[in-house]
């Protein structure tokens, strides 16, 4: 695959970011990420090095988000357990779920899309219907 369409595959498994080749020669790849003050730029030497920057930014950007879900459902008084890299609670029937985060959207466990990272009152809200905790 030409270096155009790796960056456009990369473009697609990562949301949120600008990706492009860079004039830089030290780092001929870059990702940047802009947003609130949140802004973040990632330059590399190669096209894997990137990915696995990408990644790295990925989980950390899920794991603020996770801990801000756990706490937003906490507040509407639902049970949630900050586990590992998910978050952990139970519907009205007393049924363990699992909520996780990946490339800025939150999951259940089973890959089931619940909303963006970047809005965690309306997902948790979604959260609550579901599980028919919302009163």
């Amino acid at each position: 695959m030409d270096i155009e369409g790796r960056l456009a595959a990369l473009r697609k498994e990562f949301p949120g970011w600008t990706i492009e080749a860079s004039t830089m020669p030290f780092s001929p790849y870059r990702a940047v990420r802009d947003g609130d003050d949140k802004a973040a730029i990632l330059g590399a030497g190669s096209y894997g090095a990137l990915r696995r920057l990408l990644h790295e930014a990925d989980e950390v950007v899920c794991a603020q988000a996770l801990l801000a879900l756990r706490t937003a459902l906490a507040k509407r008084g639902a049970e949630a357990l900050l586990h590992g890299v998910s978050v952990v609670t139970r519907s009205r029937t007393r049924v363990q779920r699992t909520i996780g985060a990946r490339r800025g959207r939150f999951t259940w466990h089973d890959g089931t899309d619940l909303g963006p990272i970047s809005d965690v009152d309306a997902v948790a809200d979604e959260i609550l219907q579901q599980l028919e905790l919302k009163r």
